[in-house]
């Protein structure tokens, strides 16, 4: 009788070794499977602006050359390469190439801290940025630091605010 007990429970655990092993092909078919089906994507491509550099200080009354330069890894390729300062689009060039350099002469519209954005494409339309901030300054010289030209300043040597051109406000008559 013990016999036929060992006999049955080999049976059953042959029997759901079978089972486990069937479930586990089919499921690694339809993993495959999935994978296979999926779309490959291209990669994003990767942007770098190289002149000017991170939170330079730039004249103001000056073209700013700008460079921007694209790759894409994996043989894929940039279709298209843009500049933007402060949202504005600056320039742009086409291609078809694993990799896009160019640079565009950039003329802040003003002072104070600017925004420059290079944006790249590859042939899907997936996009990819590099960014950096840049600080623009009178370039005039300013002796006393006070923010006022030394040829606006009625008081270059010391330090004054501009509503009384430069000076303080004992010398201003104030």
């Amino acid at each position: 009788m013990k016999r036929k007990w060992i006999i049955w429970l080999i049976v059953l655990i042959l029997a759901l070794c079978c089972i486990g092993a069937l479930l586990g092909g089919a499921a690694y078919y339809y993993y495959t499977n999935q994978l296979a089906a999926a779309p490959v994507q291209a990669p994003e491509p990767v942007v770098k602006i190289f002149y000017p550099s991170n939170l330079d200080q730039l004249p103001f009354g000056s073209v700013i050359p700008v460079g921007v330069e694209a790759v894409v890894p994996q043989g894929n390729q940039i279709t298209l390469l843009q500049l933007w300062a402060d949202g504005k689009l600056v320039g742009q060039l086409s291609g078809s190439t694993a990799s896009l350099t160019a640079s565009w002469g950039w003329a802040p519209d003003g002072r104070n801290e600017h925004t420059l954005v290079g944006r790249a494409f590859n042939q899907e339309g997936e996009d990819g940025t590099g960014l950096i901030r840049v600080q623009v300054q009178r370039d005039l010289p300013d002796a006393d630091q006070d923010g006022i030209a030394d040829q606006d300043d009625d008081c270059p040597a010391v330090v004054g605010a501009a509503q009384w051109n430069g000076c303080p406000p004992a010398a201003a008559g104030e």
